[in-house]
């Protein structure tokens, strides 16, 4: 069990469907995970076990985020939610499987 870890460090995932991605936890979406990147946000947030695909909407024509939080923001934590928000909108709707990808390969 001391091996998930090192090994979760090491991988990252290729948005696809974002049937196997766990919205929070997993490292999708940068060089961190969403849960460590902002946290303040994830406290608020209602389910933290989601995957992608259940935060994500998306038609033919654009994407868009559902994060369900307990309640509403205060003024302190308006930041990273504009930040989270700025982050997600760089993807897209993607079709296929999510990949792994080993990030310490040479």
């Amino acid at each position: 069990m001391k091996l998930i870890a090192p090994f979760k460090q090491g991988v990252s995932y290729r948005l696809g469907d974002g049937q196997h991605i766990k919205f929070w936890r997993d490292n999708w979406a940068g060089d961190l995970a969403l849960e460590t990147q902002f946290p303040l946000i994830f406290r608020l947030a209602v389910d933290k076990e989601v995957r992608v695909c259940d935060v994500r909407m998306s038609d033919a024509d654009s994407v868009s985020w559902n994060v369900m939080l307990r309640r509403n923001k205060y003024d302190w934590e308006e930041q990273q939610m504009s930040d989270l928000a700025a982050l997600l909108d760089q993807f897209v709707a993607e079709e296929g499987d999510d990949l792994w990808v080993w990030k310490w390969s040479k």
